[in-house]
């Protein structure tokens, strides 16, 4: 259903970003997911010195 909504919205450049995205999908969730977990610590230590 996403892939079908970027190929439509981006035309041939969202086929070529979703092949992209489907080939690195691991390197590309690791790193948001790693994003996601700093950004968690650090409005937590934010909260903490506060």
């Amino acid at each position: 259903m996403v892939e079908a909504m970027v190929d439509y919205m981006l035309g041939p450049f969202g086929n070529m970003l979703s092949e992209l995205y489907l080939e690195n999908q691991f390197i590309v969730n690791t790193i948001v997911v790693i994003i996601a977990v700093i950004s968690l610590f650090k409005n937590r230590s934010q909260q903490v010195n506060n």
